[in-house]
């Protein structure tokens, strides 16, 4: 999350584990009263990340909730690309060749992910 800039997404909350698709709440402390901030969620699972859209805040003084979202989309891609990973030993950089060798492959992820 960040200050007052979504390209200024600097500071973290703790990761936490989630076992299944949903939703997600975090608490965060000590935000200025008054002030807008931006956050997003971002899905890793130590091969690849997939983030989730900006959302923007603005804090009236008292405990803010927000619930953050990814998409499913993004989550079945992770999940692909993590099984492919995988199963073909491969890392981020050398599954990004793969669609850069087969652009078959890459046209599919465009078309069913964007």
């Amino acid at each position: 999350y960040g200050e007052n800039s979504s390209s200024n997404l600097n500071l973290e909350t703790d990761p936490i584990t989630m076992d299944n698709i949903g939703y997600f709440e975090i608490s965060v402390e000590g935000l200025d009263p008054g002030t807008r901030y931006d956050v997003r969620a971002v899905a890793d699972n130590g091969i690849c990340q997939n983030k989730g859209s900006i959302k923007s805040f603005t804090t009236t003084g008292g405990i803010q909730k927000l619930q953050p979202t990814i998409d499913y989309k993004s989550i079945l891609k992770t999940k692909i690309v993590t099984f492919i990973c995988n199963k073909y030993d491969l890392n981020e950089q050398e599954f990004n060749l793969l669609l850069k060798e087969y652009p078959i492959l890459d046209k599919i992820f465009r078309d069913r992910f964007k």
